[in-house]
């Protein structure tokens, strides 16, 4: 028996964080990269000034932030949902 992923509030938080930061993170790399022509090279300074400012948009409480964190848990319980069924199905 397969075990499934929990639905809670804390547990969809953190996967609609991780959905949102992921977005942010690859168009801000190909906007980089399509207005700019160049890749930026990974590094831990600019992670952690990507991260503070991925934080504050996180928490922010303008409609655009509310609305937009509504959205990520949406798509997370989506993806939650769809990994549960497919462990469901493999359990049979």
């Amino acid at each position: 028996m397969n075990t499934l992923l929990p639905v809670n509030e804390q547990f969809v938080e953190l996967v609609a964080k991780a959905i949102a930061r992921d977005r942010l993170h690859r168009e801000a790399q190909d906007l980089i990269k399509y207005t700019m022509g160049i890749a930026l090279p990974d590094s831990p300074a600019l992670e952690r000034r990507f991260d503070t400012e991925f934080e504050q948009l996180w928490v922010g409480h303008e409609d655009e932030c509310v609305w937009n964190r509504e959205q990520y848990t949406i798509d997370a319980i989506t993806a939650i949902n769809k990994i549960n069924l497919l462990l469901l199905t493999m359990s049979m």
